[in-house]
């Protein structure tokens, strides 16, 4: 059963959005406060979407998702902006922020339960597609990456080049065969991030190739 977070500061709105989708056989989970959207997706990693308002006191959707992503709290969670703005405004925010997509309030409970539905169904798609030979580039240079990704390639395996930010964020969002790492994309110290990574769990059964050492 797929669990959705939805994030408003109205009562009224975490209401409907709860009934709208719980009838639709989704377990939602409610948050009136954006400062406290962290707490809950470590209360409860299962949450597989975030249904997150724009104009919020405080703090706006936008603004949080940000520093959740910056933060690295987002785990697996899709985010979803939820308002009443025009499409291409909520469209642009959620570019501008990370979102990966968004959806205009509406007071029809079945329209809501559909859009999130096809969200949930066309991220479990892209995931199953994703798991047939992946692997992860972490590197830091344009021209590295593509060597990387070109040689991958060659051996059948689809490279994703995910930059050096975030690498824990990344790990959590998908499940990958192979990782690769530029020793220079990380100053702290590739060996720092690899005992991180295998403390958190990340790398469990996952081989890894360092470069540059």
């Amino acid at each position: 059963m797929t669990t959705v977070l939805a994030v408003d500061d109205s009562p009224i709105v975490l209401g409907f959005v709860r009934e709208s989708l719980e009838a639709a056989g989704f377990t939602v989970l409610t948050c009136d406060n954006p400062m406290l959207v962290a707490s809950e997706l470590r209360q409860h990693p299962d949450v597989s979407l975030m249904l997150v308002d724009v104009d919020m006191p405080g703090l706006t959707g936008p603004q949080a998702v940000s520093i959740l992503r910056r933060n690295d709290c987002l785990g697996a969670a899709q985010v979803v902006l939820f308002s009443s703005r025009d499409q291409a405004e909520l469209d642009e925010l959620a570019t501008s922020c990370g979102a990966a997509a968004s959806i205009s309030k509406t007071n029809d409970g079945e329209r809501l339960a559909a859009e999130v539905s096809r969200l949930v169904e066309s991220a479990s798609s892209s995931t199953a597609r994703l798991r047939r030979s992946v692997a992860f580039v972490f590197a830091q240079g344009a021209q590295l990456e593509r060597q990387l990704l070109e040689g991958l390639a060659s051996f059948g395996v689809l490279g994703q080049a995910r930059g050096a930010v975030g690498i824990d964020r990344a790990l959590r969002e998908r499940k990958v065969d192979l990782v690769v790492l530029e020793a220079a994309a990380f100053p702290t110290g590739v060996d720092a991030v690899l005992r991180r990574l295998t403390i958190r769990g990340l790398l469990e059964g996952v081989p890894v190739l360092v470069i540059g050492e």
